[in-house]
């Protein structure tokens, strides 16, 4: 049986590259001009300047840039392996992809009066895009990812200005965000082990008590009221699951951005709790 066109080439492939580039270019073109638009359009503006957040809503933030730095190289890599591309050059570009995506939303904001480029998101996309090509170099395949979970609270309701409204809430409301590395156990281990190829291990970090008001109120407020939660949990790698049909490889792929609600372990300051589903 031939190659298909959805096959990924063993050798590099000059059209699907093309499709690969200008797909990228055309998609991320079109999302910073709406987010030029729809974002800072209104916002008032001032020469580029950088601004020191490092220390605002216990770093959630820098991690969510890790996280989607890290899947946009992600993304990259498998569309170059789609192409034809040899590992090491998809290891360098998928270096590169999720910071030079990200690039653009720091430069929005170095020029807007209300916050400015961030030198720590800056870092964190840096980190987001290395950990996806460290992956590609090490092993060929993504032993160890970044993936998030998200459930509703209150501070989205109590402050919709500040956590979005409904559906945004999900990027605006830190307190219900939580970011997990996930390790592939079963991977590390000797390949005649029985331990089952799905089941990973992951560490979730998120946080509580976010309201803003930094530099408003009190330092010692803030502290009190915000504090880091810990979780570890079993965690299920989709796309080890044979399959041998085209949607559902795609389906299980997408599904790896994501923490799947199962049992986690929470621990914190002020207590040790144990959830039977957490998402």
């Amino acid at each position: 049986m031939g190659q298909g066109f959805w096959d990924n080439d063993t050798m590099p492939n000059a059209n699907k590259t093309w499709i690969v580039a200008g797909t990228s270019i055309g998609v991320v073109g079109g999302l910073y001009t709406y987010t030029g638009i729809s974002w800072y359009a209104n916002v008032p503006k001032t020469k580029f300047h950088f601004f020191d957040d490092s220390k605002e809503w216990k770093q959630v933030d820098k991690v969510g840039h890790a996280w989607t730095a890290y899947h946009q190289s992600k993304m990259v890599n498998e569309l170059l392996a789609w192409a034809g591309h040899k590992r090491s050059t998809r290891g360098i570009v998928t270096a590169l992809a999720g910071f030079t995506f990200q690039a653009p939303l720091e430069i929005f904001d170095g020029f807007t009066e209300k916050w400015g480029a961030s030198w720590t998101d800056l870092i964190a996309n840096a980190s987001g895009s290395l950990l996806s090509a460290v992956n590609v170099w090490a092993f060929n395949e993504q032993r160890i990812q970044w993936k998030f979970s998200f459930h509703r609270t209150a501070y989205a309701n109590q402050y919709p200005h500040l956590f979005g409204k409904g559906i945004t809430s999900i990027f605006k409301d830190y307190n219900g965000q939580t970011y997990w590395l996930v390790v592939d156990i079963p991977a590390f281990l000797n390949q005649t082990n029985r331990f089952p190829r799905w089941l990973n291990f992951a560490v979730g970090y998120g946080a509580h008590g976010l309201e803003g008001e930094y530099g408003k109120i009190d330092k010692k407020i803030i502290l009190q009221r915000e504090f880091r939660q810990w979780y570890f949990a079993p965690d299920v790698n989709c796309s080890k699951i044979i399959t041998n049909k085209k949607v559902l490889k795609i389906l299980f792929f997408v599904l790896d951005t994501i923490h799947l609600p199962l049992p986690a372990l929470e621990w914190n300051k002020h207590y040790l709790r144990w959830h039977w589903f957490y998402f």
